[in-house]
């Protein structure tokens, strides 16, 4: 980041061409976005309900209940988990997208579905 705004001062102060100016500010938002995109984002499930911290509300996680979901459909993609789609009481839907460690845990995770009687459906991608 700090490359990229040298690189626009210098152009600016050499007189540069106006496409080297460009560039630099170009990529000085690029650099910009990445930073912002590499803010914490996650989401997890536990016994409480559906957890999810994103960039657009950064250190403030939303918090949805087992209570609130109404569904969950088990996206594969060629027949292995890839995603859980998460209906909620309020015509909201949550795409999770599942990683190694679901694996471990997904026993649990149908247990806690069969307790709050949250159906679960499966679909192919």
């Amino acid at each position: 980041m700090f490359a990229v705004a040298g690189t626009f001062l210098y152009s600016r102060e050499m007189n540069s061409s106006k496409r080297l100016t460009l560039t630099a500010v170009l990529l000085f938002g690029l650099s910009l976005f990445i930073f912002y995109m590499s803010f914490d984002v996650y989401a997890y499930l536990d016994e409480n309900g559906i957890h999810i911290n994103c960039a657009s509300t950064i250190k403030a996680v939303e918090s949805y209940q087992w209570e609130e979901v109404k569904s969950v459909t088990q996206l594969n993609k060629r027949g292995l988990p890839a995603q859980l789609e998460i209906a909620l009481e309020d015509d909201k839907k949550i795409l999770l997208n599942l990683h190694s460690d679901w694996y471990a845990k997904r026993r649990a995770f149908y247990e806690v579905l069969r307790e709050y009687e949250i159906p679960l459906d499966t679909m192919e991608k």
